[in-house]
């Protein structure tokens, strides 16, 4: 009887562990060159798409893209905004700071002062 229990206590314990595991974004940050800018890039929660056939995994998770100032203030925030969604797989951080941007995808940018998204 007692190692029926510890079976099924360590069955649901590595359940929730996985479930854990799948369900708790991963989360990147990049600095600028000049330290002024954080780039946080996570992902959003999304079991099932990544779980499902089909779904491509982790690498097809739409991201979040943060930006902050030196202070830590968001200056955007890619969440409010869909029509700038990338994929965990599309993610490449290149600052160009004397344009003023920040390129995070393809045709996907953010202006360091304005906050605005741009293609």
């Amino acid at each position: 009887m007692k190692k029926i229990i510890l079976i099924i206590v360590l069955v649901l314990s590595i359940g929730v562990l996985f479930f854990y595991f799948i369900t708790t974004p991963k989360v990147k940050k990049y600095r600028s060159p000049d330290g002024n800018y954080t780039l946080i890039v996570t992902t959003k929660r999304d079991v099932f798409g990544m779980t499902m056939p089909g779904g491509g995994g982790y690498g097809s998770s739409n991201a979040v893209v943060i930006l902050l100032d030196r202070y830590n203030k968001e200056i955007a925030n890619s969440n409010s905004n869909s029509d700038f969604d990338a994929t965990i797989d599309n993610i490449t951080v290149e600052w160009d700071m004397e344009s003023n941007e920040v390129i995070y995808a393809i045709a996907r940018s953010i202006d360091l002062k304005t906050g605005e998204f741009l293609y």
